[in-house]
């Protein structure tokens, strides 16, 4: 990134609080461009998950799994986002998580929840992102052998990667 767009960090971390829904969503999705020289808006975007529109928390959610680990300060709001009331967001959390895949402790036990959820693409990235973090996640094996008797070839199939993933470590 150069430095004409580091230097657009801080004003598009100021359209995230705009009143118009595109204008806020639109800015994540430029900050998410913008990767992990955006880790400045890492914690306004963590705020930004509690935004009223499931778009914006969704692009938002995406954004922060864009930045990678230098998004670690964000883990406890996805780990929250994985209780949101509109799936897609629930399961872009989980998504995020996996790509920050840094502090387990924090991000593990509420992904292992994640593995229950009555929506399929919820439990299939839950289990995709336990995997991320390898044997950082050995506390989820029990629930991923669970799930991979899961209805849903793709979850059994996430469920089934995720435990190579880990006992293999990685």
């Amino acid at each position: 990134m150069g430095p004409e767009a580091r230097a657009a960090v801080p004003a598009l971390i100021g359209l995230l609080k705009d009143d118009e829904l595109e204008v806020r969503r639109q800015a994540a999705v430029t900050l998410g461009e913008f990767g992990p020289d955006a880790a400045a808006a890492a914690k306004p975007l963590a705020e930004a998950l509690r935004d009223r529109s499931w778009r914006v928390r969704q692009q938002v959610a995406i954004a922060l799994g864009e930045l990678g680990s230098e998004a670690h300060t964000a883990v406890p709001a996805l780990a929250g986002a994985l209780k949101d009331p509109v799936a897609v967001v629930r399961r872009t959390a989980a998504h995020a998580l996996g790509r920050i895949a840094t502090d387990a402790p924090k991000a593990v036990p509420p992904l292992v929840e994640a593995l229950k959820d009555s929506a399929s693409d919820v439990r299939e990235s839950a289990a995709e992102a336990l995997g991320e973090f390898g044997t950082g996640a050995k506390a989820a094996l029990p629930a991923l052998r669970a799930l991979a008797k899961d209805t849903d070839e793709d979850v059994r199939r996430a469920a089934a990667e995720a435990i190579r993933k880990i006992t293999e470590g990685g």
